[in-house]
């Protein structure tokens, strides 16, 4: 019923007649009389002039709405996590624009505790967003309390295809869905079989999960952040200081292969991570301090579209008319990119993240150091997949 609702008040309904169940949800909703009626006879005399709905106090609605504080989801703060800086900044710039990211590196390194701290710098849900999470949840059938906080999901790599995206006799959300405003954390993504990790192209780009059946075709909602762990090889040992790499190099390329140029293209960071002798190392700055800057940054973007939408995932038209470069800028990008070799969906990330790292710095207009560090990360991750694939 909620999800029905909820629907109902996007599309521009300004009366709805429902059961008598709890709507204090909808309290926000503005210009929308909602109407509860104890059965079918009494909304047929109502609709016929018979009855009248006031004189039988048939209306509730409650202005106060109580959110739980946070999900049972046991997360790491990022006070707690030593090193790493160069993955830190990237986990912040992804919070703030709705980037994706890819670490690789052999067992115990932190990908983990990266992944399940980054959670916790993401900003609050608002009212809107709570109602559309909970509403994929109730479609679903999966249980969710009534948070403000992002969901969080971790579907294990025996995961199957229609696990991920969806589907079903009578098609239900599936994890990317259930992972919508929220946070998609794939672990051993070299685990993951290749058509489940390919089916992430479309939803990555679109923000929309596409189950196709028969009878025709279903969309869900499924803006996230892909938040992605991979060992460089089976043992996890490949590149590494500390152990040897027992794998051969048919069996290593076939593990990597898994992960192909048009995920890579998608993803905004692909970060080689190493063990790190942490315990000389101080502590870094917490959690609520780095959700302070997500939190505006994310502001920012809501203004400067007119919609909730991330720099990641803005239709691009909306993009270029709103977010301007130099003419010196483009230049030195489009130089890069030829001498990369980069993708033009390469070339289109590195404009968005330059537009999100202006945004973590509150500025304006896009700088040109934040050009420069954009076409840094995605050098980078070009550089980082092809030194894993040889």
């Amino acid at each position: 019923m909620i999800p029905t609702i909820h629907q109902a008040i996007l599309l521009g309904f300004k009366r709805i007649y429902i059961p008598p169940i709890e709507i204090s949800l909808f309290a926000q909703a503005a210009d929308v009389e909602l109407i509860r009626m104890p059965d079918m006879p009494s909304l047929l005399s109502h609709l016929a002039g018979k009855t009248s709905l006031f004189d039988d106090d048939l209306t509730l609605l409650q202005p106060e709405i109580l959110y739980e504080d946070t999900e049972k989801i046991p997360h790491v703060c990022f006070s707690a996590i030593r090193g790493h800086e160069e993955a830190k900044r990237a986990l912040l710039l992804a919070a703030a624009g709705g980037h994706h990211v890819l670490m690789s590196g052999p067992p115990g390194c932190g990908k983990s505790l990266l992944a399940n701290a980054f959670h916790t710098i993401l900003p609050d849900l608002a009212h809107d967003e709570i109602l559309e999470v909970y509403s994929i949840y109730q479609m679903a059938k999966q249980a969710r309390s009534l948070s403000e906080r992002p969901p969080f999901r971790s579907p294990h790599h025996s995961s199957s295809e229609g696990a991920i995206i969806g589907g079903g006799r009578y098609p239900k959300p599936g994890e990317i869905s259930l992972a919508h405003r929220g946070v998609l954390f794939l672990d051993e993504l070299g685990h993951f079989p290749r058509r489940v990790i390919d089916t992430l192209r479309q939803p990555l780009e679109s923000g929309f999960a596409v189950v196709n059946r028969v009878e025709g075709s279903d969309q869900f909602p499924a803006t996230i952040n892909l938040i992605a762990a991979t060992n460089p090889c089976p043992c996890g040992y490949y590149g590494s200081h500390e152990k040897y790499c027992t794998c051969g190099d048919k069996v290593r390329l076939k593990y990597m292969q898994k992960i192909t140029g048009p995920i890579i293209d998608r993803v905004d960071f692909v970060l080689e991570m190493k063990n790190q002798g942490v315990l000389a190392q101080s502590t870094a700055t917490t959690s609520e301090e780095l959700r302070e800057l997500t939190a505006a940054a994310r502001d920012r973007q809501r203004i400067r579209y007119g919609a909730n939408y991330t720099n990641a995932i803005v239709p691009i038209k909306l993009f270029e008319e709103k977010t301007h470069f130099t003419s010196a800028q483009l230049a030195k990008i489009e130089t890069v990119s030829f001498q990369e070799k980069l993708s033009s969906r390469s070339t289109i990330k590195i404009l968005r993240l330059a537009r999100t790292i202006s945004d973590v710095a509150g500025d304006d207009q896009v700088t040109d150091t934040a050009v420069d560090e954009a076409l840094q990360w995605k050098i980078s991750a070009s550089r980082t997949h092809s030194s894993l694939m040889r």
